[in-house]
């Protein structure tokens, strides 16, 4: 049986007792519990999975902007040269950031268009797992490019900083 309250109400076990036996004298109140804490235990493992799963989620998502980083830092290490040369012939510094950005971020686009494209042909086998939201909401896609975006944005940052600060004299002469 279920019983709806004003929110905020305490309900005692012996008014509760006494209404029912008003009801129907057979019946009998064993316990009360709100239906918060029912619902808690009965998606206790749901919550836990999706915890976890949000958990590994954010270690990827550091794994991935570890290597971009790793990545975009190596290139600017092994074209030093190379950007040396173009900040001797007249490129800003800002411009050499802007070149190193668009790099790494069209990795970024490049893996996000591969995984959007895998995440819709494998949606079938994940579709029982979401509740309320369709495994082909656009919202959810937009958020996670989004988040991917900030990552990528930060993981390309410090290479592009690192690039812009060449001195083209010292790289010309390193090698």
């Amino acid at each position: 049986m279920a019983i709806r309250t004003q929110p905020g109400a305490t309900v005692s076990l012996a008014d509760l007792r006494a209404i029912l036996s008003r009801l129907d004298s057979s019946a009998s109140l064993l316990a009360l519990n709100p239906a918060g804490d029912v619902l808690s235990r009965l998606t206790r493992q749901e919550r836990f999975a999706a915890q976890l799963s949000a958990l590994f989620g954010v270690f990827v998502l550091m794994l991935a902007s570890l290597g971009l980083f790793g990545l975009l830092s190596f290139g600017v290490t092994k074209r030093t040269r190379e950007i040396g040369v173009r900040l001797a012939l007249g490129a800003s510094p800002h411009g050499v950031r802007l070149f190193i950005l668009r790099e790494g971020l069209g990795l970024l686009l490049l893996g996000s268009l591969i995984g959007a494209a895998a995440a819709v042909g494998l949606v079938r086998f994940a579709g029982s797992l979401f509740y309320g939201v369709s495994p082909t909401e656009p919202a959810v896609y937009a958020v996670v490019f989004l988040m991917l975006l900030g990552a990528a944005g930060l993981a390309c940052w410090l290479p592009a900083r690192q690039a812009a600060k060449v001195d083209p004299m010292i790289a010309l002469r390193a090698e």
